[in-house]
């Protein structure tokens, strides 16, 4: 299960197969809403055409089993692990409407990939120096302190020439997703 927000879908690479992606408007005073992946949707409702619409009660935070989510999308397999193994059943829904208490940090450039991670490092790195100023937090005291281990934790850069020797997903293919 993963919370998501803005065009993470196009970001990742990640084709849409049917139905729509989130949109602004799958906000926490909208109807839940769940985008799911092509295997769970062929291993549940047998197409990823027949799972738009269907509706699913779902036991894991931070989404409530008490309320039934409308799958609006299907999107591509995305393997996490091993590229042998076979994708796992993923369900994504937008973080407007079921926030978690993390964030994750997704883009493409077309620039170079080490250039832009150096400044976006020197931004999360003053966000935090200026969060620990202003509230006297422990944690961020404890992430500056272990800046370098801890950054390390959090960080993956994939250049472009590494992008076109995985498989499927990651490709240019999902520049043909059409925009909301």
């Amino acid at each position: 299960m993963r919370g998501v927000l803005g065009d993470y879908f196009r970001a990742i690479g990640i084709p849409l197969i049917a139905g729509r992606a989130f949109t602004a408007r799958d906000d926490s005073t909208a109807p839940r809403v769940i985008v799911i992946n092509r295997s769970l949707a062929t291993r549940y409702f047998g197409s990823a055409a027949a799972a738009v619409g269907q509706r699913l009660r779902i036991n894991g935070y931070p989404l409530n089993a008490q309320t039934a989510w409308e799958i609006i999308g299907v999107a591509g397999d995305v393997k996490t692990g091993r590229l042998d193994a076979a994708a796992p059943l993923t369900i994504y829904w937008p973080d407007l409407q079921a926030a978690e208490n993390r964030v994750s940090l997704v883009l493409r450039t077309g620039g170079a990939p080490v250039v832009v991670a150096a400044q976006i490092r020197a931004q999360v790195r003053a966000l935090i120096e200026e969060h620990q100023n202003e509230t006297g937090s422990d944690l961020a005291q404890e992430l500056l302190t272990q800046w370098d281990l801890e950054i390390g934790k959090f960080w993956q850069v994939v250049p472009r020439e590494m992008l076109a020797r995985l498989p499927y997903p990651l490709s240019d293919e999902a520049e043909k997703i059409p925009a909301e």
